[in-house]
């Protein structure tokens, strides 16, 4: 019963570690610009910035209780509504200037805007391993894709052509069938 809801956090990870629009993009930016250390560092960074604002609640509120966890259901139901709704709008894509402060400052607005910090307590009200093999998995992907894909930019192009919105969701609802048999 344990390995069970740690499948869902796997999907997960694997899924956000494989979307360019949750790092690799500003990666490989930095990497085309000459910048080629801070483009492997940044897969790392950009995966506990994007989480950090859902840590916070982790170490401040318990979730270990009944009502909490159907709180965060129904914020993982929420966020998978408007993730079907608005889809690639939620994520800026505007223009910014290579530095390492303007790609943090829009990780962060990414994160806040995207609702992304109901994942890590969604993760922590399944199994609290979970977090980890989360955080370690998706930042194994984003940095083998970042290399991968420096090495070719066919491969960006061809993952940067895929909506990995759809696929998220289908993760969000098998851990919120994680979350309910937890419950028992």
């Amino acid at each position: 019963m344990e390995m069970l809801p740690l499948i869902p956090i796997v999907i997960l990870s694997v899924i956000e570690g494989m979307d360019p629009r949750r790092g690799l993009l500003f990666s490989f930016f930095f990497t085309s610009f000459g910048r080629k250390e801070l483009g492997l560092i940044l897969p790392l960074l950009i995966t506990l910035l994007y989480y950090l604002v859902g840590v916070v609640p982790i170490v401040l509120v318990p979730l270990d209780t009944n009502v909490i966890r159907y709180v965060i259901i129904y914020l993982l139901i929420l966020h998978s509504i408007v993730k079907v709704i608005m889809g690639r709008v939620l994520h800026y894509s505007g223009g910014f200037r290579p530095s390492l402060l303007e790609v943090c400052k829009w990780v962060i607005i990414n994160s806040v805007t995207q609702m992304s910090f109901i994942l890590p307590m969604g993760i922590y009200a399944v199994n609290v391993i979970g977090i980890i093999v989360f955080l370690a998995i998706s930042v194994t992907i984003k940095e083998l894709m970042a290399i991968l894909c420096r090495k070719s930019s066919k491969l960006l192009l061809t993952v940067t052509s895929y909506n990995f919105d759809y696929l998220y969701i289908a993760g969000i609802a098998g851990l919120i069938i994680g979350i309910v048999l937890s419950m028992s």
